[in-house]
């Protein structure tokens, strides 16, 4: 029984075709040729260098015919009307898409320099991978080939300063020392001290308190105007300012007024501690130093023109009025002073309890001068052991007063050893030797247990401090990759012409984790992003051409293979052969071939 014709003949080929088969076969092997390849041409046909060129330019497209169609697998299917008709209307929506965005580019341009390259780098790019021209490209996103030219032509722009990364915690300013906001709680401490001011010709005191913690809204806390400076001012002025504050700390000077009995009695009556500062150092009290010195300048217009009013006047020189002008000038400035600087925070005031408790235990023992003054140490040392039976305290730091602290340390501490043998009948010295002995080892203890804790806050800030920077980076690749590229480049060794230890380390994970950052945020043209990267690193950098080069070569070796699509495996590979597409061997002649790596055995 014949055989049904086919229902598409294939065409019977042209003489044209036949002859240059002819010359590719020639080609190949002359001797496959019964005769030679000028004796089969006639009358009419090309000639003999015609043949050859045409030969020349379709045998590439002969090889690639033959090798598409001589592989092995089951070929693609065709799409279904659906998935066809899905991706017709889908390219249709980008081509509406992409006619929008060239005539935005179109009506208002594109300014951004960095935007600029990015397009030049993305048109390289276009070119390299699909052959997509220049024209073609400024045509379909609306930009004048003219500007597209300038743009290619001129040199990458220099990069953006980095964005700073998320600030550290403010240093304390050097002038602030102990008395900085960061390390004393507002309502924890009190500084109280006296100062000159003259008002209609009138010499006068000012007695003043002030909270170091809250001295950036409120400068001074309570006041008093006198002409004579006397310890019932002062406790006047302390009832005034510590009258609701149980359990804070005084520090004052070592002034009569400061010292007297009197003061001491209304400290204890308000539950206040006594904490006298290191003789003949004002700064132990800056704080409140700084604060009469604002108010002195500020006042001075007003203050001067009392005193030339009293001068032309004498009988304005009256202490009463002085008293009540002075009153008067420093309330309505202080009041304006506060409401001027409401707005303002603490900055502790997102501090934690714990932190804030270090933070007052330690304030308090800074403001304990008794290891910083002599003198105050000899008036302890002498309340403490009870020497008013022998010696007055005065008398007692006359006589030693002139020593070096560290050696009256030094005796305090062979004291303690030998109080109880020198009374047997005084207790209270031997206790009192050791809770001296027991305090030290405690306060030892407690210094050492803050600092772990302040330690530990350091490390967590300093892991809080690197979480945002990572962070930071995870949306800038750009800076990144910056990174990673300098860190190449310190790689670099001239002498060996390559990487020091093969060009691994820190910088080539970062730049692993650069390109993934870039191909995360930006999906569809990360490539080229990352190209205009490498060019506005290059711009920056003086590199030379030797590791500029292998730096880029690193950097394409690592997009490539990011880029790279994921290998099929081999359950979706067809187990059955497609059908031979010349005819098959003779029997027996048949070469032995190995299996395919990915076909079952």
């Amino acid at each position: 029984m014949p055989l049904p014709a086919s229902r598409n003949p294939a065409p019977k080929p042209s003489r044209l075709t036949a002859l240059v088969s002819a010359a590719v076969v020639a080609a190949f092997d002359r001797r496959w040729l019964g005769a030679p390849l000028a004796s089969l041409r006639e009358e009419g046909d090309p000639a003999a260098e015609t043949l050859s060129r045409l030969k020349r330019r379709l045998l590439p497209s002969i090889e690639a015919l033959v090798e598409g169609a001589h592989q092995r697998g089951r070929p693609p299917a065709d799409s279904t009307a659906e998935e066809t008709a899905a991706l017709r209307a889908r390219v249709a929506a980008l081509e509406e898409q992409l006619a929008l965005a060239a005539s935005v580019i179109r009506t208002s341009g594109v300014r951004d320099r960095t935007l600029q390259d990015r397009l030049v780098a993305a048109a390289h790019g276009l070119r390299q991978k699909h052959g997509v021209d220049r024209s073609a490209f400024c045509a379909s996103l609306g930009i004048p080939e003219r500007t597209f030219r300038y743009w290619a032509a001129r040199a990458p722009a220099p990069p953006a300063p980095p964005s700073p990364p998320p600030a550290a915690p403010r240093p304390r300013p050097k002038n602030e020392g102990r008395f900085a906001l960061e390390l004393c709680p507002p309502d924890l401490q009190s500084l109280a001290d006296t100062t000159a001011i003259c008002a209609f010709g009138v010499d006068l005191h000012l007695v003043a308190t002030q909270d170091p913690g809250r001295r950036h809204k409120e400068l001074l806390s309570a006041f008093a105007a006198c002409e004579k400076e006397s310890s019932d001012v002062v406790v006047d002025v302390l009832a005034q300012a510590l009258a609701e504050l149980p359990g804070a700390q005084l520090l004052v000077d070592q002034g009569t007024p400061y010292m007297a009995e009197a003061t001491r009695a209304a400290c204890e009556r308000l539950e206040v501690e006594h904490a006298p500062q290191k003789e003949g150092a004002p700064t132990e009290k800056a704080p409140i130093e700084r604060a009469f010195g604002t108010v002195k300048n500020a006042l001075r217009p007003l203050l001067d023109l009392t005193c030339r009013l009293a001068q032309a006047c004498p009988a304005l020189r009256r202490p009463d009025l002085a008293r009540a002008a002075t009153t008067l000038l420093l309330g309505v400035f202080l009041r304006v002073y506060t409401q001027g600087r409401r707005h303002l925070g603490y900055p502790l005031a997102a501090a934690d309890a714990e932190a804030r408790d270090d933070l007052s235990d330690a304030a308090r023992q800074r403001a304990r001068a008794e290891d910083r003054s002599r003198k105050l140490f000899l008036a302890s040392l002498h309340d403490e052991y009870h020497l008013e039976e022998h010696v007055s305290r005065d008398a007692f730091v006359r006589a030693h007063r002139r020593h070096a602290l560290e050696d009256m340390k030094a005796a305090e501490r062979a004291l303690r050893q030998r109080a109880c043998r020198c009374q047997v009948r005084r207790c209270d010295l031997y206790f009192t030797a050791i809770l001296r002995r027991i305090a030290d080892e405690a306060t030892v203890r407690r210094a050492r247990e803050a600092a772990a804790r302040a330690e530990e806050r350091a490390r967590k800030r300093e892991e809080e401090r690197f979480a945002a920077l990572q962070a930071h980076l995870d949306a800038h690749p750009a800076q990144r990759l910056f990174q990673a590229l300098d860190g190449l480049l310190d790689q670099w060794d001239a002498a060996a012409g390559d990487f020091a230890f093969g060009g691994r380390g820190w910088p080539r994970g970062q730049l692993r984790r650069a390109l993934e950052d870039f191909q995360r945020l930006l999906p569809l043209v990360w490539t080229y992003e990352v190209d205009a990267t490498f060019d506005a690193w290059v711009a920056s950098t003086a590199a030379p051409d030797g590791p500029r080069s292998a730096i880029s070569a690193v950097l394409r070796e690592q997009r490539d293979r990011l880029a790279a699509p994921s290998r099929p495996s081999s359950s979706s590979l067809s187990a059955t052969p497609s059908p031979a597409t010349f005819r098959p061997w003779p029997e027996g002649q048949r070469p032995k071939t190995r299996a395919h790596p990915l076909r079952p055995a």
